[in-house]
């Protein structure tokens, strides 16, 4: 006899209504089962039936949440729908972000993790607007409040664009006509630490790191690798016989050799966790690298070595002065790096005052030497 499937959980949709499945599963075999969507009314403490049906679990967050995007009054209150201040409309949107999903299906965790936050201060500056009274100059203010908190013009920019996506994505569902939402400029580039670090800041920064950020440190140091080759790297590219790695980017498969410190620290992990040759090395997710190396990992750890801050991208540029300084001349040291020799000297190629000053000294510019003068007695001896 053929087990009975086990009772779907109950599910959230914002913070009034619960639905439940309380009957099934259906006997055509499908695996739908029948659920009560209910509606809580904190004034009189009642709850309400609002929606019903026979549906599997994902038929039936699409079909509530779609109800409860509608501004239809759920618990039969006179004050109006679900949906009216900008809170509300951030937590339903964000529900259905995460659980039904967006124009192209399912959002990736860092996205969904990046919307969050943008709703967050959102919610904090916009929270109690009323959607009928969100106006220009209201969007404005937070704009000025954020720029005077110290964020970034993109930072803030993306927080608008949040808010843009969950506005059209009521106006699709509101059974009324709705008005666009202003639009609100925010002057601004982005702000973009272009800082490349020294030798000595590199080493002060990995003794304060540990795990797989020490060594994604140690690797993009060691190979001026673009961060994503390291974070996409396997075990399978790695030949420590040889003392080579290969790494895969955007122009191609490249094999780079690799110093002492980085082979040292890979035969260490590779006797400390055995892996399948098409495990990553670094053993993290993209997105958890993508989101914790640069913006938490390395930040800390600068500030904790009292360092300038970098990002992975400045110990590209760090790894093509160190050749650039050595004399490795630039098609070699391009071929290392996975550049063109155009490209790295215009884009990665940082020149330092003390650069400035070694060229002077090296090739002798503004260096003026008269003819030497012979005395007539000297030239009587030879």
């Amino acid at each position: 006899m053929a087990a009975t499937p086990k009772r779907p959980k109950s599910l959230a949709i914002g913070s009034s209504v619960k639905v439940r499945a309380i009957r099934g599963p259906h006997a055509d075999g499908s695996g739908r089962w029948y659920w009560r969507a209910e509606a809580y009314d904190p004034a009189t403490q009642a709850r309400t039936t609002v929606w019903t049906g026979w549906a599997v679990r994902r038929e039936v967050e699409a079909q509530v949440a779609a109800l409860v995007a509608s501004g239809v009054d759920l618990t039969g209150r006179k004050t109006g729908g679900q949906i009216v201040s900008v809170q509300d409309l951030l937590e339903c949107w964000l529900w259905h972000v995460e659980h039904v999903g967006g124009r192209k299906g399912q959002v990736r965790p860092n996205t969904l993790r990046i919307y969050t936050a943008s709703a967050r201060f959102l919610v904090a500056g916009l929270g109690d607007v009323r959607l009928d009274r969100l106006s220009g100059p209201s969007i404005e203010a937070h704009r000025d409040r954020r720029l005077r908190a110290g964020a970034a013009a993109t930072t803030i920019r993306n927080e608008l664009h949040v808010l843009s996506f969950a506005w059209h994505w009521w106006m699709d569902r509101a059974p009324r006509a709705l008005k666009p939402l202003p639009k609100v400029r925010v002057n601004g580039g982005p702000v973009r630490n272009r800082r490349t670090p020294t030798r000595e800041d590199v080493l002060a920064v990995l003794e304060r790191l540990e795990g797989w950020a020490h060594l994604a440190v140690l690797l993009l140091f060691s190979t001026g690798a673009r961060p994503g080759e390291v974070r996409d790297l396997r075990w399978q590219d790695l030949d420590l016989d040889r003392r080579e790695i290969r790494l895969c980017g955007k122009t191609g498969p490249r094999v780079v050799p690799l110093a002492e410190p980085a082979i040292n620290a890979l035969r260490r992990l590779e006797e400390a966790a055995p892996a399948s040759p098409g495990d990553r090395i670094l053993g993290c997710t993209e997105s958890t690298f993508d989101s914790y190396l640069g913006p938490h990992a390395l930040r800390s750890a600068c500030e904790a070595a009292r360092v300038p801050r970098f990002t992975p991208y400045g110990l590209r540029r760090a790894a093509v002065d160190a050749m650039a300084r050595a004399g490795v001349d630039p098609t070699t040291a391009a071929r290392f790096t996975g550049h063109s020799v155009a490209v790295m000297l215009t884009q990665y190629r940082t020149v330092t005052p003390e650069d400035l000053r070694g060229a002077l000294a090296v090739s002798g510019l503004g260096t003026v030497e008269g003819p030497k003068v012979v005395p007539l007695r000297a030239l009587r001896r030879i």
